[in-house]
């Protein structure tokens, strides 16, 4: 293909051939910007390590958020625990604090026939006989 070349593209050009580590840059980003994603084998080899330390995060970045996902759950099903026994707490401890009244001991104790004293009781004293 004929084409005009700019005097900077020519000096680029020149550049390119007297530097092969620009030229193999350059190739590298056309071939990205191109989506070209073809490796050879030996490149593959050469970043099989690299390959297996990746492969290796992304297995324990899946665990751990496994692991957390199911921490969350734990957690909501203890804050729902709580929440249900301090309900029940509540509710018993009112029942405890009626059920203690005078008046409703009083009156479950008059069905048994024990009565409540109208007057306070008063203190019994026996004297061992005279010195």
């Amino acid at each position: 293909m004929n084409r005009i070349i700019p005097h900077s593209e020519q000096e680029s050009e020149a550049q390119k051939k007297q530097d092969p580590t620009v030229a193999d840059f350059t190739e590298k980003v056309k071939r990205v910007a191109d989506f070209d994603f073809r490796i050879k084998r030996a490149q593959l080899n050469e970043q099989a390590p690299f390959i297996g330390y990746c492969l290796l995060l992304l297995v324990v970045f899946i665990f751990h958020t496994h692991r957390t996902e199911v921490i969350i759950r734990e957690l909501d099903k203890t804050k729902k625990e709580t929440k249900e026994l301090r309900t029940e707490y509540i509710s018993t401890l009112s029942m405890l604090m009626s059920a203690s009244k005078q008046s409703v001991i009083a009156d479950s104790l008059a069905k048994t026939g024990i009565k409540e004293l109208k007057s306070p009781p008063y203190k019994i004293t026996f004297s061992h006989g005279s010195h």
